[in-house]
Formats: C-alpha cells, sequence, structure tokens
C-alpha cells in the first residue's frame, strides 16, 4: 500500500458493525484463494462482490465476496502522526485513479523523477502491508 500505508505505520481497524466499507476505503481482507491476511483498497463494486487492489500494484488482487472484508482501516499512524491524506476524503480519487490503470504509472513516474532511478519502483513499494 505505500506510499500511503509503509513498513512501521500502526493502523487501527475498525469493525464493520461500525459502517458499511465503501469505494476508495482502504480495508483488511482475505483473498478467497488464501489464508493471508491483506491491506488494500476497495476500488470498485459490481454485483455483490468488491474488488481490492494494492495502491503500489500493476493489477487488481481479486473480486471478493464482502464477507472476506474484514475490517475498515480507520487511522494510520506515522512516527508518532496521524496520516489522513489517503483515508480522508481523497480516496474516492485515489480508487478512481488506481480503477482507471492511471495510479501505478503515476507513482512509478514520481518516483523515477524525484529518485533518479530508472526503475519501476524501489522493492519498498512493491510490499504487500500484512497483518
Amino acid at each position: 500500500m505505500a506510499p500511503f500505508i509503509k513498513d512501521g505505520d500502526i493502523l487501527t481497524l475498525s469493525p464493520l458493525s461500525l459502517r458499511k466499507p465503501g469505494i476508495g476505503d482502504v480495508v483488511a481482507c482475505r483473498l478467497p484463494n488464501g489464508d493471508k491476511l491483506i491491506i488494500h483498497r476497495l476500488v470498485k463494486t459490481s454485483n455483490n462482490y468488491c474488488l481490492i487492489r494494492g495502491d503500489y500494484r500493476p493489477e487488481p488482487d481479486a473480486w471478493i465476496s464482502p464477507k472476506n472484508i474484514l475490517a475498515c482501516v480507520s487511522r494510520i499512524d506515522r512516527d508518532g502522526k496521524q496520516i489522513t491524506f489517503s483515508i480522508g476524503p481523497i480516496k474516492a480519487l485515489i480508487a478512481f485513479l488506481s480503477t482507471n490503470n492511471i495510479l501505478y504509472p503515476f507513482l512509478c513516474y514520481l518516483y523515477r523523477r524525484f529518485s533518479g532511478k530508472h526503475q519501476e519502483g524501489p522493492e519498498y513499494l512493491l510490499y504487500e502491508a500484512q497483518l
């Protein structure tokens, strides 16, 4: 979920009983083909299924049943400070950019532009947030 969620960030998860996840929400979920818990963004819904995608991933993870979503990320803390950018009002725009395959190339461009490196991105950006 880098660059919006990084290694070492502390995530607060809210149970689904408090609210239903919507487009742009960062959720804790299990993919249908595994036991691994992942933290990725809900980018689209259709016919009672949800499309989940990491912010720095070239392709979506999978369409999943809402029952595979366990919680919503309600707070991100980094170095003692609350980070609200990726889970605040801008989250729907991030989901739109991700769904339309704009976010990943844009993040790659920013990385190359400001790091001086000519690769797809650093290893940590390909990290999948795991609990």
